[in-house]
């Protein structure tokens, strides 16, 4: 019976000692047992490790501090790289399609409403929204869109001229030309 005690006794030993350095319960069971018996001599206890672990602690807060104003510094300018991407793409996006303050402004509206974070993307679809010209008159006198190709009964003057008066015709359209041009151009 006294092998079975000393295997029992071994055994416990080894879980008080597992526990008494175990980093959860270790310090509270050295405190209890110093409270129960102030003889006990805890290695904690020594005025050498009392203040290495103030030391430590103090360098350990400092550490803390450090890594806290590293991730503050890392978010600023990733934020402010990111602000400063976005806005090269905007600024390309402008020149693109040719957009007005009004028109950048509808673009960046259009990126918030929709979620669309490509600038270029966001601009072609408010350019596309926008609504269209109508078609102008035709700028030139000389075809007015009603051209008797293959010879009707209408009669035109100036496809007449053409085919009789080639260098009259020729000289008519351009000075015509040159009367629609704008003055200094």
């Amino acid at each position: 019976m006294s092998g079975d005690v000393s295997a029992q006794e071994r055994s416990l030993l080894g879980l008080f000692e597992s526990l008494w350095q175990d980093p959860k319960v270790g310090s509270d069971m050295r405190r209890r047992a110093k409270e129960l018996n102030p003889n006990v001599r805890i290695p904690d206890d020594h005025p050498v490790a009392v203040e290495v672990r103030g030391e430590l602690s103090e360098a350990l807060k400092k550490v803390d501090l450090l890594q806290k104003m590293f991730d503050e510094t890392q978010a600023k300018s990733a934020a402010r790289d990111a602000e400063t991407d976005l806005r090269s793409k905007l600024g390309k996006a402008q020149d693109r399609f040719r957009l007005t303050d009004e028109g950048m402004a509808g673009t960046i509206k259009l990126m918030q409403d929709r979620q669309i974070s490509d600038p270029e993307a966001a601009a072609a679809l408010y350019v596309d929204g926008l609504p269209k010209a109508k078609p102008s008159t035709p700028s030139s006198s000389v075809f007015t869109g009603k051209l008797d190709l293959f010879g009707t009964t209408s009669r035109d003057d100036q496809w007449e001229k053409l085919h009789t008066d080639g260098e009259g015709f020729f000289r008519d359209v351009v000075n015509e030309v040159f009367n629609e041009m704008p003055v200094g151009a």
